[in-house]
């Protein structure tokens, strides 16, 4: 959920801001060009341009919105449920904290409740709803079944588990398993919030500055030949 609304702010801004500049490019400087042919003004070097790049610039947009829909609608479709898929997934650090938290919370709640280290394993390697994830987790069942310590067996898949190893260690240590697991839940759940909330830093101005760029640029563009227009019209 907070993964959702973090990103929900940044979605709708690029949304916006594409839709903005694709009405712009498609309908308004359009219109200023015929305006301008037929009033018979001569247009500017840097007015032509931007108007011969309008339609280009159009199509370039529509295609960029449609393939981010597309995008976002098949990763979600396919999410959880091709491992291909989810490990590239795990490689992106925010939806890699997501799922390690829901696996870490539903193991502190199983081991809290009396559950044994496999059975937890077992139930909690369903709820992270990553298949790379998941076989990740079974290779860990192998290794503790075969005398290994649960924190052993996380330190051999370390490039996965090292979020959790050292809250899982001293867990073992403390006999606190349970309580440790919740602890790393929280831990990775507060990295993604401090992540989400870097990238937001760097989009949302960025985006502005686009959006402000683009806007001034069409600006310019559509007012220049009105310094030409009382020539035209004598």
């Amino acid at each position: 959920e907070k993964l959702q609304e973090t990103l929900f702010y940044p979605t709708i801004l690029l949304v916006v801001s594409i839709l903005v500049m694709l009405f712009v490019s498609k309908v308004v400087i359009p219109q200023f060009e015929d305006f301008y042919l037929n009033a018979g003004v001569s247009i500017p070097f840097f007015s032509q341009i931007v108007f011969n790049s309008a339609e280009r610039i159009s199509v370039i947009l529509a295609l960029l919105l449609i393939f981010s829909v597309v995008l976002m609608v098949v990763i979600g479709h396919l999410k959880g449920k091709f491992e291909i898929v989810d490990g590239f997934l795990m490689k992106i650090p925010p939806l890699k904290f997501q799922s390690l938290s829901l696996f870490a919370w539903s193991m502190g709640i199983l081991l809290k409740s009396g559950a044994d280290v496999m059975h937890s394993l077992e139930t909690s390697a369903k709820t992270s709803g990553n298949k790379k994830l998941e076989r990740e987790i079974a290779g860990l069942e192998s290794l503790v079944r075969s005398g290994a310590s649960l924190s052993k067996a996380m330190r051999s898949r370390e490039e996965v588990f090292k979020e959790i190893v050292p809250f899982v260690e001293v867990g073992e240590n403390t006999g606190n398993l349970g309580e440790m697991f919740e602890k790393s839940g929280e831990f990775l759940a507060e990295n993604l919030e401090k992540y989400l909330n870097s990238i937001l830093k760097i989009v949302q101005p960025v985006a502005i500055i686009f959006i402000g760029l683009f806007i001034g640029i069409i600006v310019v563009a559509v007012y220049l030949p009105i310094f030409n227009l009382g020539e035209a019209l004598m």
